[in-house]
């Protein structure tokens, strides 16, 4: 009996454990709530840091709606771009909200969203002095020009000495001493310029015929003073002005390390200094280890407005290496699709626009 119940036991217990068993949910099917990773490094405006160390700017502005659509959580991890970078590559982030540019060798590695913004490159070189009477005599006062006007007073003396010479004994508008010499310089100075007074006059053969020689040597030499202070002027003015990106040759020029900008400047096989961030490039121009300075306009032009140190760096006007930010995520990730259609009606809306015209990167 006491056999019979223990086997009917045993029977229950194995029952129970077995009913137990599948009542229990799988640990794979169990709903586990996500929080994203997320790269960050300041690139103001679209990500940079407020007074209380908290993350602000366009696109930060940009990913948190999208967030708040998806209903997920998230924390940021602050990189360099090229920890970002790297982090997308071996999968240790989730996601990167910096405005990354779309590239050959970034796409094979890492997957981009739409594109929330498009941009260029440009070229930030040290302000040059302020323009003025002064600014415009240092340009034609060169040393070049300082040595032909040298020459030009010279020759005034040689002919001017030489009619006075042969002037001195037979004509009495030439003093027959050393004051004559001043005599004969006024003539040459007179009939160089062709003002023509008439109060020193050659009479002698010898006399005139100088005359004749200086009148037809003056207009050469006045001519080529003239052109040559006009060709100092133009060379100044191109040298002071820059026509395209190929200039960058004949400069020493900087870019932020594994930037869009680097790569475009190695693809044109255009040498640059590497920093690794942005204030480090520009201070770079300002201690003059560089000539010019390469990177994506808003974000150049949006540093240099806002910080009150570097007001000696000006902007050229043209634009090159058209850039189209992204979010990035790394190769096959699931997130792409989600973001992609939120990102996409986010700015359609007049609230993106709104944002974008309150940092100044486009009108309304």
């Amino acid at each position: 009996m006491i056999r019979l119940l223990g086997v009917l036991m045993g029977v229950f217990l194995g029952f129970t454990l077995v009913k137990g068993q599948t009542d229990v949910e799988p640990l794979d099917t169990i709903p586990i709530q996500d929080t994203l990773i997320v790269g960050i490094k300041e690139s103001p405006p679209f990500t940079y840091k407020d007074e209380n160390g908290q993350y602000i700017g366009i696109g930060v502005y940009l990913w948190e709606a999208i967030a708040k659509s998806m209903d997920v959580a998230y924390s940021y991890q602050e990189l360099s771009l090229a920890g970002i970078l790297d982090g997308l590559e071996k999968n240790t982030i989730d996601l990167a909200i910096n405005p990354l540019t779309v590239t050959s060798h970034r796409i094979q590695n890492m997957d981009f969203t739409q594109p929330f913004f498009i941009s260029n490159s440009v070229i930030a070189i040290p302000k040059e002095g302020k323009k003025g009477p002064i600014n415009f005599f240092m340009k034609v006062f060169s040393l070049r020009f300082a040595g032909a006007l040298f020459l030009l007073v010279v020759v005034v003396l040689i002919f001017g000495t030489l009619v006075w010479f042969f002037e001195r004994k037979k004509n009495d508008q030439f003093e027959n001493n050393s004051q004559g010499i001043w005599d004969g310089v006024w003539w040459a100075a007179v009939t160089m310029t062709t003002v023509g007074y008439g109060d020193k006059v050659p009479k002698t053969i010898m006399g005139r015929m100088i005359g004749l020689v200086w009148m037809f040597s003056a207009l050469l030499l006045v001519s080529g003073l003239m052109a040559g202070i006009a060709s100092a002027l133009t060379i100044n003015q191109l040298e002071s002005k820059w026509t395209d990106v190929n200039d960058l040759r004949k400069v020493k020029t900087g870019t932020v390390e594994q930037s869009a900008s680097e790569v475009f400047l190695q693809n044109h096989f255009i040498r640059s200094t590497p920093y690794s961030n942005l204030s480090a490039g520009l201070q770079g121009i300002q201690n003059s280890e560089i000539e010019a300075f390469v990177y994506d306009e808003p974000i150049l032009r949006y540093q240099i407005e806002q910080d009150t140190m570097i007001r000696a760096i000006e902007i050229l006007p043209f634009q090159f290496n058209t850039q189209y930010y992204s979010f990035a995520t790394p190769k096959d990730s699931k997130w792409i699709d989600r973001i992609n259609p939120i990102l996409l009606e986010y700015i359609e809306t007049t609230r993106w626009k709104a944002t974008l015209t309150d940092y100044g990167l486009i009108d309304m």
